[in-house]
């Protein structure tokens, strides 16, 4: 039997809603008190999306008839595509809207284009070179084609990495085979803010992982200012902020965790994991 734990503050509606479902490990104890170019730069090996260009025609006129019964190699430059058809993806590419089939080589791009209730697929491994913001009254969902990084890239370093506006959602979700990667790239990157500041909805689900980011202020991986956030699956770790090392929960909102895993987060002053933080308006 799952049990819940609901930590209610008395000062304005916060909620945070833990089941045993979730894993909390090496980090600080739950506690209560208190934007620019937009282009991606691909960083992608050559097992990725790449341009193939046309094939040279078979100047083998022998060719045996075994060589015929041959299959041939799985062309690595092709996304699936409804029906069970492919799209040949050109170098630079990194982004598939599913509903539309369109490819992209800008992640603004495709989620400014981007309908509300769309899904977009992360096809290539690319660095974000400023802040998503998704608008109010969107919500897309982001996920990956096989296991694909989104890090953050030098040029976001007073900003977080994505932003869900007040009346927006935004849902991370993968599984065991199609995992996507928010990296916070805290090695070059120091002073940026939360990977996520949400006011709207935030779902993260399986196969979602929010690393290595960094920060002076608070909330490592989300900045819960206002909203809801919903923790069904996935993993936060290695992440590191002067409060709340994984997740800031602030004045307002609900933050509701059935699953997943936060472990290895750091914080200078106050918790490692959760803060939950009555007097705090957000960022």
């Amino acid at each position: 039997m799952a049990v819940l734990f609901i930590v209610t503050s008395m000062l304005s509606p916060n909620i945070l809603a833990v089941t045993s479902g979730g894993e909390i490990q090496n980090n600080g104890a739950v506690s209560s008190s208190e934007e620019s170019s937009k282009s991606e730069t691909k960083t992608t090996s050559s097992s990725e999306v790449s341009s193939l260009g046309e094939q040279p025609e078979d100047t083998q006129n022998n060719e045996s008839e075994q060589q015929k019964e041959d299959p041939k190699e799985e062309d690595n430059n092709t996304v699936p595509n409804e029906g069970g058809s492919v799209l040949r993806a050109q170098a630079g590419e990194i982004v598939k809207n599913v509903n539309t089939s369109q490819l992209y080589t800008d992640m603004h791009t495709a989620v400014r284009e981007a309908s509300s209730g769309h899904t977009l697929q992360v096809i290539a491994n690319f660095t974000l070179s400023s802040k998503i913001t998704i608008d109010s009254n969107k919500t897309i969902t982001i996920t990956a084609d096989g296991e694909k990084t989104i890090t953050r890239g030098a040029a976001i370093s007073i900003s977080s990495m994505f932003e869900v506006a007040s009346g927006a959602g935004l849902n991370l979700t993968g599984n065991a085979t199609n995992k996507l990667i928010i990296d916070g790239n805290k090695g070059v990157v120091t002073t940026g803010k939360s990977t996520i500041t949400n006011n709207g909805t935030l779902n993260i689900g399986d196969g979602v992982t929010l690393q290595n980011n960094a920060t002076s202020g608070s909330g490592g991986a989300i900045n819960q200012a206002n909203g809801t956030v919903k923790i069904t699956g996935g993993e936060i770790t290695g992440n590191e902020a002067g409060a709340a090392g994984a997740i800031l929960h602030a004045s307002n909102g609900t933050l509701t965790i059935t699953g997943g895993k936060i472990s290895d987060n750091k914080s200078t002053s106050v918790t490692g994991a959760i803060h939950i933080n009555s007097g705090y308006s957000g960022t």
